[in-house]
């Protein structure tokens, strides 16, 4: 992950219009394709890294997540149900996610 402080530089050598992309790449040491992508990005108002990587969703979203209110109504309607019969009847939903993905949202709820 391209740390928001460079996110920031690019951008502004990016507005600048003085240097080019390779140009830019070959300063700030990422690829040329970063910098176009972070040219395209919303500007970087916050150096809280946390925060916006939250904000914006980073990483692969989990195979789990579209099965969250049938696990909270599974669980509501039999509270002392074992993570793997969770899991088990996800399967049967057609959750078809690794069982580590499906055992953090159970523990979520």
């Amino acid at each position: 992950m391209i740390p928001l402080l460079v996110r920031h530089a690019i951008q502004i050598l990016v507005q600048g219009g003085r240097h080019s992309c390779e140009e830019i790449a070959a300063l700030e040491r990422v690829s040329v394709r970063s910098v176009y992508s972070i040219a395209k990005e919303a500007a970087v108002k916050s150096v809280e890294s946390r925060a916006a990587s939250h904000g914006r969703r980073i990483g692969r979203p989990s195979k789990a997540e579209p099965f969250r209110e049938a696990a909270r109504k599974l669980l509501k309607d039999e509270p002392g149900l074992l993570s793997v019969e969770v899991t088990r009847r996800m399967g049967l939903l057609g959750y078809l996610g690794a069982k580590s993905a499906m055992y953090r949202l159970i523990a979520s709820l």
